[in-house]
């Protein structure tokens, strides 16, 4: 069952990232990702790490642009995590981060980038989900909103605290 899937991943993995065969790790429940990493970017002066399992401590890795191959952090990892969170580039590029023989999923840092990424697909799955939205237009018995929901549902206890998290935020939203 895994096979297939596994197998259009890795050819989506060579053809969309331009990866040798051997720098994919092969997808499998028992064989760890090389580099665990947040594939949609990192916060601009905030932590940046990431995780290598397989990796022993000591390996050497490198942050590269994407771009121009041009590394632009080096450090190593220590107890299977690799910290850059000194790394605060004022610009828009992908990078990359090698390590060993693998190479982890392009990223961006930036001000504010999970905020930025985030923020409105939370949101739309939470419009998306409700009564009367989407391909279910009934009411759902039972509960208060959501097609899913019931009195212990996390919509009702997170909606308001994540907007009380940083309502600026979700008032510069576009909807």
């Amino acid at each position: 069952m895994y096979r297939p899937l596994a197998m259009i991943f890795m050819v989506f993995l060579l053809a969309e990232y331009g990866l040798a065969e051997d720098q994919v790790a092969p997808a499998s429940p028992k064989t760890p990702v090389p580099i665990y990493l947040n594939q949609s970017g990192l916060n601009l002066g905030k932590l940046k790490r990431f995780t290598a399992p397989t990796l022993p401590d000591g390996t050497l890795f490198r942050v590269t642009n994407k771009a121009t191959g041009r590394v632009v952090f080096e450090g190593t990892i220590e107890k299977h995590v690799g910290d850059f969170s000194k790394f605060n580039p004022e610009s828009s590029d992908e990078f990359v981060i090698k390590a060993g023989e693998f190479v982890s999923f392009p990223f961006r840092i930036g001000h504010f980038w999970l905020e930025r990424v985030t923020y409105q697909n939370a949101i739309d799955f939470m419009i998306d989900s409700r009564h009367y939205v989407g391909t279910y237009k009934k009411p759902c018995v039972g509960s208060f909103g959501w097609r899913d929901d019931h009195h212990f549902a996390f919509e009702l206890r997170t909606l308001v605290p994540q907007y009380l998290s940083n309502p600026v935020a979700y008032q510069r939203m576009p909807r």
